[in-house]
């Protein structure tokens, strides 16, 4: 056999040594804390040991949102809420993480393009009854279960990058009946 040349696509080399072609790109972060890992990285992780480390079930995790975000406050009431005694304790983790995680990242775009509370963080007033036609945008984050990242925020939709790299379009479309999650999940008061 003569010599093999290998085919590298768009200009790729070859690494020069060996040992420089294997090596870690990042460290992967501690499992130690008996918290299961929903596979959306070290900032989910993160957030669970700081919930998992306040006795009383509190969130302390870093600022929710600019005082300006016409959602600020109510995120702030959705952190210090107890999970429902109907909702699986890791479901509702992920979901204040990814409502927190939203309004950081996404929330004075969302804000700026006129996105309001209920397509965001909205849900049915009694949200064990599933309706997709309430949810807000971190339901849908929280909810997906694949890898799934907001990429971009306009005046007409939001995109997602979904299941490696498909695009999904969430258009807006009239949420009447819709509550906000603040409002949705808190412990409703009875006899």
């Amino acid at each position: 056999m003569g010599d093999y040349q290998p085919f590298f696509p768009n200009g790729w080399q070859p690494a020069p040594n060996d040992a420089d072609c294997c090596q870690p790109v990042a460290a992967i972060a501690a499992t130690d804390d008996g918290l299961s890992d929903w596979g959306a990285g070290a900032d989910f992780r993160r957030f669970q040991r700081q919930r998992a480390t306040i006795g009383v079930g509190v969130a302390a995790v870093a600022t929710v949102a600019a005082p300006s975000l016409p959602w600020g406050a109510g995120l702030a009431k959705l952190e210090r809420l107890p999970c429902p005694d109907w909702l699986a304790p890791d479901r509702w983790e992920r979901l204040v993480y990814e409502a927190v995680a939203l309004s950081r990242d996404w929330g004075e775009q969302a804000h700026a393009f006129g996105w309001d509370a209920l397509e965001l963080f909205g849900c049915h007033p009694e949200p064990w009854k599933y309706r997709v036609d309430r949810d807000g945008l971190a339901l849908t984050l929280a909810d997906w279960r694949g890898p799934i990242r907001v990429r971009a925020i306009t005046t007409d939709a939001i995109t997602m990058e979904v299941d490696h790299g498909h695009i999904v379009r969430r258009t807006r479309f009239d949420r009447s009946g819709a509550v906000p999650l603040w409002i949705g999940y808190a412990p409703k008061g009875g006899p």
